[in-house]
């Protein structure tokens, strides 16, 4: 660029430019996993949900979609986006498509079940995409109850009274509800309600009855108590 002074002389400036960095847009895939059931019983089946989204900022085409699973993959168990297929053909800009899978928790599972995946996909040049990776975990639950009877005093003369005390403790790791005791000792009279609504783990209650001993001959008296619960 050039210019005249007050003089009528030429005047040439500096010369400038500006340069301009252009990221390439990505393609990029989203997968959410979930499962049905935080927490489940040996033997019980869960549902595993994989949804996966194109997010990419490119706004092409994602071919080829699938699951890679650590745990499902291992076991042998398909991954499906309809029932049958493994693999969805093509998922286009901003859009999802839903894989499930159905697991039984094995009899011998303890503590959590931890499993991984991700997707992968096919771009437009062949290339191999892959998702974030995922994470679903499944609390084992083991339910468990131990149950203590016990008379004071353990020796009584005819007539006259003894108390009964009927202890349970849960010893396994998920809630206990409706705990109910029954007695079919003729003449036991319960001084605590014979239902109790729920029993964290690790939490003790202890059942109490009263008893007046018969005018028998009889030289000891033999009972036995039920304890029943409920997985909630």
């Amino acid at each position: 660029m050039t210019a005249k002074n007050y003089a009528g002389n030429d005047i040439e400036s500096n010369k400038s430019s500006v340069e301009y960095i252009v990221e390439p847009l990505e393609d990029k895939i989203d997968l959410k996993k979930k499962v049905s059931h935080s927490s489940a019983k040996p033997g019980e089946k869960v549902d595993y949900i994989f949804t996966v989204t194109n997010t990419g900022e490119d706004k092409k085409n994602i071919s080829n979609i699938k699951i890679i699973d650590d745990l499902l993959d291992a076991e042998g168990i398909p991954i499906t986006h309809n029932g049958t297929d493994t693999v969805f053909p093509v998922l286009g800009p901003s859009d999802s498509v839903t894989f499930k899978a159905k697991y039984t928790i094995p009899e011998d599972a303890s503590g959590e079940i931890v499993n991984n995946a991700h997707a992968e996909g096919t771009r437009l040049n062949g290339e191999t995409i892959s998702s974030n990776e995922d994470t679903a975990k499944v609390h084992i639950q083991i339910p468990g109850l131990s149950f203590e009877k016990s008379v004071e005093p353990e020796s009584q003369e005819p007539g006259k009274g003894v108390d009964y005390t009927f202890t349970v403790t849960n010893t396994g790791n998920v809630d206990l509800y409706d705990i109910t005791i029954a007695d079919p000792l003729t003449g036991l009279t319960f001084t605590t309600p014979t239902k109790l609504t729920r029993l964290k783990p690790t939490e003790r209650y202890t059942f109490k009855a009263e008893y007046t001993v018969p005018e028998t001959d009889e030289s000891h008296i033999d009972n036995t108590a039920k304890i029943e619960a409920f997985i909630g």
